[in-house]
């Protein structure tokens, strides 16, 4: 079997297999007893504005509960195009900001995760 295939294979191995999704990751630093990821909001927030510039979306999804993300959901919205966020827990200073707001709960992501006997 090739590497990579198989239902042993990374979450992110199998994002390669999605059409029309571009992966780009970031890196992790570690800061004491913890990892910290670094390099993620400004690439996602230079993605979003310059392919709404580009017209190559309508609708950015963003999966997120960072208020920093904020101004780059305006100004994507001020080109025309819709925001939508998806969050895992509450966020206040993003709720005036999207289109459309998706709660990651664990009812939503049931069917997501992999039920082993």
């Amino acid at each position: 079997m090739k590497k990579g295939t198989g239902p042993n294979r990374s979450f992110f191995s199998a994002l390669d297999d999605v059409p029309y999704l571009t992966k780009k990751l970031g890196r992790l630093e570690k800061r004491g007893d913890t990892w910290v990821e670094k390099g993620v909001d400004v690439r996602i927030a230079v993605d979003m504005l310059s392919m709404a510039i580009k017209n190559l979306y309508a609708t950015a999804i963003l999966i997120s509960g960072d208020g920093d993300f904020a101004s780059v959901i305006e100004a994507v919205k001020d080109l025309g195009k819709h925001v939508e966020v998806a969050y895992v827990s509450q966020i206040y200073h993003l709720k005036a900001s999207w289109d459309k707001f998706i709660r990651l709960s664990p009812e939503f992501l049931k069917d997501c995760f992999l039920h082993r006997p």
